[in-house]
């Protein structure tokens, strides 16, 4: 028998195995190499990735609606979606496309160009897909998918979405931050192209024995195949850190989502904050509870997943057993039969007041124009709209209640967000947006957030090197709360600058986001 020594060793050894599988690469000539001394099966014609994208895209085509259900389709057999792994011989999910755009790149910022294809831009413009999934239960998510055939890959994804709603700008930052990573990787594709594309012909055409000036992608593509679906053929060593079995699939790696609850910053979870005089979002104010603030809910589902030591504000200890039983709360004055037993709601309502307190979170107020409801006239009112919390006073609080690495100048970092996720240890990423002109001069607030990263899903590229990451996201927003966006392996620039509905620029900064990781409880 294996004594725990053992076992914890083996487990670090499995780590090692899969950290490294995952960081190491080949060359093209070390590739090229072991399949040149074998004879290609079947008359095949073996590329290297970077030598297919080199001959493949040279009139980049849209995706069909088949190939967009299929990628949906394979994205939702690699995350987890609630309590269930989706899988893709599901009948009940019906696809319709919501929205169909154009996006390109013009000085830094990202912008919808127009409905369709033929524009002025100068550099490559991208369509962009917004699928809308339903089931027959009524539920509803939302899949954003880069629909050229060069990063066919979904870039954002919402489970219980609501019809007919945007993007919030906190969870756009994620959405645009994507879609230039697509932009990135075109211009990898394209430097292959330029790099590349002659010496893969003249292989291709020494292979068939004829000119180079014959050969030609599309009356060979059949039989292409690439170095790594002959490596990675019935060869998915995946990670259990997540304790799920996935069915086969091109995912190298996983995290199952470490958070459970789906937890907010309004009615019932701001029932312990003071009450005030606040916004009402259609031109008057109301009396209602201070909103938590999102960088307080972000620290309790935190909290819910390390489960410190916790004492509420009348000495009663935090079950967190108790308070993560259920994966959110409702409370309907004078309907306890439509509510959650009361114990449990004081409890997290104790609880985020008491964060709350102790990261100083004070009412944030903007200028808006208030109806006068007597004259029918409007005026202007400083009126409370948000809850704040300084990045100083949350670092300064999760000092005092759980370990980390990282502080205010630690920038968010990939490869460090994906060793601590895959030690089962979260990562907590806060930071501002700005309100910028056409010249980046910073004009207001708009959109900062905090962001729980709290899994993984790896994925091996088909016919290109590298891999994606879907970072798993607890927004803090009660059922819309889990959100994936893509990255690709390295990606280290957060800067991100894109219109709002208001035709607003919002600028988010890497240099002003803040990144916590290896969290574990005192």
């Amino acid at each position: 028998m294996l004594n725990r020594h053992n076992m914890l060793n083996n487990r670090y050894l499995i780590y090692l195995f899969i950290i490294s599988f995952l960081f190491s690469s080949c060359t093209d000539s070390n590739i090229a190499n072991k399949f040149d001394n074998e004879k290609a099966e079947n008359d095949q014609i073996v590329l290297t990735p970077e030598e297919f994208a080199s001959i493949a895209y040279d009139n980049p085509q849209e995706l069909t609606i088949e190939e967009i259900s299929n990628i949906v389709a394979n994205f939702q057999n690699n995350i987890e979606v609630g309590d269930k792994i989706a899988t893709r011989n599901s009948e009940t999910t019906k696809i319709s496309i919501r929205k169909k755009y154009y996006v390109a790149e013009e000085n830094n910022i990202i912008k919808n160009i127009a409905d369709t294809r033929s524009t002025t831009s100068k550099g490559p413009t991208v369509p962009i897909f917004e699928v809308e999934l339903s089931n027959n239960e009524g539920n509803k998510s939302l899949a954003v998918i880069c629909g050229d055939e060069r990063v066919p890959e979904v870039l954002y994804y919402v489970d219980n979405y609501t019809s007919h709603s945007e993007i919030a700008t906190e969870a756009r930052y994620l959405l645009e931050l994507s879609k230039k990573d697509v932009f990135l990787d075109i211009q990898q594709i394209e430097c292959m192209r330029s790099t590349k594309r002659d010496s893969t012909l003249h292989k291709i055409a020494q292979q068939l024995n004829i000119p180079q000036k014959n050969v030609s992608y599309s009356d060979f593509k059949d039989r292409i195949i690439t170095t790594d679906e002959i490596s990675t053929r019935n060869n998915n060593p995946g990670n259990q850190s997540g304790g799920v079995s996935r069915p086969q699939s091109n995912v190298v790696g996983f995290v199952n989502p470490l958070s459970k609850v789906s937890w907010t910053q309004n009615d019932p979870y701001n029932y312990g904050r003071p009450i005030m005089m606040i916004y009402d979002g259609y031109g008057g104010e109301r009396e209602g509870h201070l909103a938590v603030g999102c960088a307080n809910v972000a620290i309790g589902i935190l909290f819910s997943i390390v489960k410190p030591d916790m004492y509420l504000a009348n000495s009663q200890k935090v079950d967190w057993d108790y308070a993560t039983s259920v994966e959110f709360i409702k409370f309907t004055q004078g309907y306890p039969e439509a509510s959650s037993p009361e114990d449990l709601v004081n409890m997290i309502t104790g609880l985020f007041a008491q964060i709350a307190t102790a990261t100083d979170s004070h009412p944030s107020y903007e200028e808006k124009d208030l109806l006068d409801v007597n004259t029918g006239k409007t005026y202007k009112k400083s009126v409370i709209t948000q809850t704040e919390t300084p990045t100083i006073n949350t670092i300064n609080y999760l000092k005092s209640m759980v370990n980390f690495y990282g502080n205010q100048n630690n920038k968010f970092n990939g490869n460090l967000a994906k060793q601590s996720l895959f030690e089962r240890k979260p990562v907590f990423l806060c930071g501002p947006g700005h309100i910028v002109d056409d010249n980046g001069k910073i004009l207001g607030n708009g959109g900062g957030h905090a962001w729980l990263i709290d899994g993984v899903v790896i994925t091996k590229r088909q016919h290109q090197a590298g891999y994606d990451h879907y970072w798993s996201v607890n927004m803090g927003w009660g059922k819309r709360s889990r959100v994936y966006f893509r990255t690709s392996n390295d990606l280290q620039d957060c800067d991100v600058v894109f219109p709002d509905d208001d035709n607003n620029n919002i600028a988010y900064y890497t240099q002003e986001m803040t990144m916590l990781y290896n969290i574990t409880r005192k």
